[in-house]
């Protein structure tokens, strides 16, 4: 089945679940007044061509997110952490830097 732009597939007694394409941007909603839950043990976020990671998620485990497919950040289970020589930036302009080269922790 082929649905044109702008043809919702709507779900539910209130039509609140909904798929749409609007020419641009691909929609899944849950509503105004709903959650929208994913569901999954395990949960993957990739681009377009599935070549690349943004974001993975693991049931009792790390969340990790992704810049051009480098892992950046990832929760583990005292908090949150960062990978040797990335750095965390703080203020409009990140004037604060907190960052480790797997040596040394330096504050700019």
């Amino acid at each position: 089945m082929l649905l044109g732009d702008n043809v919702r597939v709507k779900v539910g007694s209130g039509s609140d679940l909904q798929i749409y394409h609007n020419g641009t941007n691909s929609f899944l909603s849950g509503g105004n007044a709903h959650a929208l839950k994913i569901l999954s043990g395990n949960f993957r976020v990739r681009n377009a061509a599935d070549t690349e990671n943004i974001l993975n998620g693991v049931e009792n485990g790390a969340v990790e997110l992704y810049y051009d497919n480098s892992k950046k950040l990832e929760t583990d289970s005292i908090g949150v952490k960062l990978e040797d020589n990335n750095h965390v930036s703080f203020g409009t302009g990140s004037d604060f830097k907190i960052h480790f080269d797997g040596s040394h922790a330096y504050l700019d």
